[in-house]
């Protein structure tokens, strides 16, 4: 949800009156003590050392979460599971108070944080869905995958983004019979120092976007302000993944739905996680995401 965008809120976004500090800095400009020139769009490291720790799959977990788990359609093919660990939404003392927010921009005073709040490492088992993509649907799930053969390379650091855009525009109109598709935003992912160097950019072990499992935050970059979603860490979650994509796999993952029928999904909340099966030469990931608007079709 763009907050600044308008005075309306979605009829099912919880109504929050806390206090949203960011506003005293927000917008940059010389007269509120901004000290940056243009501001920048900056990642945001949530105040911690990005120290990842070991992973390994952990058998007795998986027969944990599938006892406590309601049974999915998938589970009658006996697909491949394992366990990780990732970060979740972890509350500090103020919250009652203070909405959770993370700066997009560079702090310009001593009394500024780049963020409020913390993420915490938990345990998740997570099931393939490998020859089973069809059991999943974005309304249904918020999440699906599907297969395109496209004709620009995406790992090459000289590609061409707008023909890409242009392709994926295409697919997604084609995919939703849609009436136009807007991308507003992209950026490739992998965790490899020297792919940053050539325009990647990290990528976030924190799960973000039901129930009373999510946490609003407000998001904050140089010309906008957003609402985005964390979630609380629950062993009732069920976490799934594709094995061995390749650039002809696309997963489109839900963030907003203006449908209000029952039973839609409204999002999907997603994050990275390493496999504790990978191989340690194994090459990095690499991977772009697009963010869109899809207006009218299916």
């Amino acid at each position: 949800m763009f907050q600044d965008a308008s005075d309306s809120y979605d009829i099912r976004s919880p109504v929050d009156e806390r206090v949203q500090p960011w506003r005293k800095w927000w917008p940059y400009n010389s007269q509120n003590g901004d000290k940056t020139v243009n501001p920048v769009i900056v990642g945001i490291t949530d105040g911690h050392a990005h120290v990842e720790p070991e992973v390994t799959r952990d058998p007795k977990f998986i027969e944990e979460c599938l006892q406590l788990q309601s049974p999915h359609p998938i589970s009658a093919f006996h697909p491949s599971r394992t366990t990780s660990l990732v970060q979740f939404f972890k509350a500090k003392p103020g919250h009652e108070l203070e909405k959770p927010y993370a700066l997009r921009v560079p702090v310009s005073g001593e009394s500024q944080l780049q963020s409020n709040f913390e993420g915490a490492w938990s345990q998740i088992m997570l099931t393939d869905v490998r020859d089973h993509e069809d059991l999943f649907s974005l309304d249904h799930d918020g999440f699906a995958w599907f297969r395109h053969a496209c004709q620009v390379d995406v790992l090459d650091p000289s590609f061409e983004i707008h023909q890409y855009m242009r392709e994926m525009s295409s697919f997604l109109c084609e995919l939703f019979n849609a009436q136009e598709v807007f991308i507003y935003d992209y950026v490739r992912r992998s965790p490899h120092p020297k792919d940053r160097e050539s325009g990647f950019s990290d990528i976030t072990r924190r799960i973000h976007c039901v129930s009373s499992d999510i946490v609003p935050i407000d998001v904050i970059y140089p010309h906008y302000a957003e609402e985005s979603l964390e979630i609380n860490h629950s062993l009732s979650h069920q976490w799934f993944w594709k094995s061995g994509m390749t650039h002809e796999d696309i997963m489109l993952i839900k963030l907003f739905d203006n449908k209000l029928e029952e039973n839609t999904a409204f999002y999907a909340p997603h994050g990275s996680w390493r496999d504790p099966d990978s191989e340690k030469s194994s090459p990095p990931r690499r991977s772009i995401e697009l963010r869109c608007m899809v207006f009218g079709g299916d």
